[in-house]
């Protein structure tokens, strides 16, 4: 791991592989989603960037909860490795800060992949009650102390069952060690996070955007997905038959495929 300076102390970041830079944003509770992926052979022109955002691993702790500064944080990796534009791919939460990027400096960010990535905070879909009431007992287990039971109930509500096997197939088993340590994160962190990131601001993006949606996912991640999808002027759209939320952790080849053909398409030569 590489140490990229920050205000307060340094992120944990990587660098792997040769060609067009790609930054990697993760979302929450998992900070390594995307390892599966790297080194499939669809994706070895690329020269991946990852880290591990505030709060996860031995990354700096959290210093505000803005994801403006989030996305200050994912600038400062590009700089790191002298990159001046990316691809950026973001799941889930990192979707909210791959768009605060967009926002920030959009001449450096020459396509935006969004894996089921969050919404602004504006962005109110049908489903979010239920999915909120699911992932409360989630928080209920969080505030009585019980880590590995938030973590397990977060996941349970994001995936459904089975999402352990099908992590573990691709990550190994080190990773919901490593989830259960950072959950804290999620919940005193992450969730809280302030943003002034509207769809207003989605609207205004310009670069290539490529929406990739599992489709067994639950309504929640489907339908945020497909609003974002909607809002991008630029958006194409993928649905991944057989994957849920957990995608490029669970399925890194179903993922990395369209992901390939995007990149391919929208290539920086």
């Amino acid at each position: 791991m590489d140490r990229v300076e920050v205000e307060g102390g340094a992120l944990e970041a990587w660098s792997v592989g040769t060609g067009e830079p790609v930054l990697l944003i993760h979302g929450a509770v998992v900070a390594d989603a995307f390892t599966g992926m790297t080194g499939l052979p669809e994706l070895a022109d690329y020269r991946f960037l990852g880290y591990r955002r505030r709060g996860y691993g031995n990354s700096a702790p959290v210093v505000n909860r803005s994801i403006e500064a989030y996305a200050c944080d994912a600038l400062a990796v590009l700089d790191h490795y002298g990159i001046e534009q990316a691809h950026v791919v973001a799941h889930s939460f990192g979707g909210r800060i791959g768009l605060e990027v967009c926002r920030q400096a959009p001449e450096r960010v020459r396509t935006f992949i969004s894996l089921e990535g969050a919404g602004p905070t504006d962005l109110v879909v049908p489903s979010a009650a239920d999915f909120m009431a699911g992932a409360g007992a989630a928080g209920a287990a969080m505030q009585g102390g019980d880590q590995q039971a938030a973590t397990e109930l977060l996941l349970t509500a994001i995936a459904g069952e089975g999402w352990r096997a099908a992590v573990d197939r691709v990550l190994g088993e080190s990773w919901f060690d490593q989830a259960v340590a950072d959950i804290i994160t999620v919940f005193t962190q992450d969730l809280p996070s302030a943003s002034t990131l509207s769809l207003v601001d989605v609207e205004g993006a310009s670069m290539p955007s490529l929406v990739v949606i599992g489709a067994d996912s639950v309504a929640y991640f489907r339908e945020t997905s497909e609003a974002v999808a909607a809002a991008l002027p630029t958006s194409e759209v993928v649905i991944i038959e057989g994957g849920n939320h957990l995608l490029q952790m669970a399925g890194p080849a179903a993922v990395a495929a369209p992901l390939a053909a995007f990149l391919q398409r929208h290539s920086m030569a």
